[in-house]
């Protein structure tokens, strides 16, 4: 489980170089706008994209969903999910247990 939890630290540290510097007062901030919770754990690729296309579907325009999520793939597979699609990726980031990712994705127009 270690080394699990070191590959999802990695690849979100190195995928995600924007997001690092985040306060936990931004966080804060993206979480009092999430309309719609999503957790994922556990599920392993395809399962995190389906389910969050789903629930961006029962969603309004511009409201914020938030995805967890334990599938390291699901890291990158978000970011091209969102860009495919047009929704914005807000943010992305590992939770403080380190073996989950947090992501804010907020619905297309």
């Amino acid at each position: 489980m270690n080394r699990v939890r070191c590959w999802v630290s990695r690849c979100v540290q190195n995928r995600l170089n924007l997001w690092r510097d985040m306060t936990e007062t931004q966080t804060a901030q993206w979480d009092a706008q999430v309309a719609r919770t999503e957790d994922l754990s556990g599920l392993r690729c395809p399962m995190p994209i389906l389910r969050t296309k789903k629930a961006l579907a029962q969603m309004q325009a511009r409201e914020i969903l938030k995805v967890t999520t334990t599938d390291p793939a699901a890291v990158d597979d978000l970011v091209v999910f969102c860009k495919q699609t047009g929704h914005v990726l807000l943010a992305q980031l590992p939770s403080d247990d380190g073996m989950s990712v947090r992501h804010w994705i907020a619905r297309k127009q």
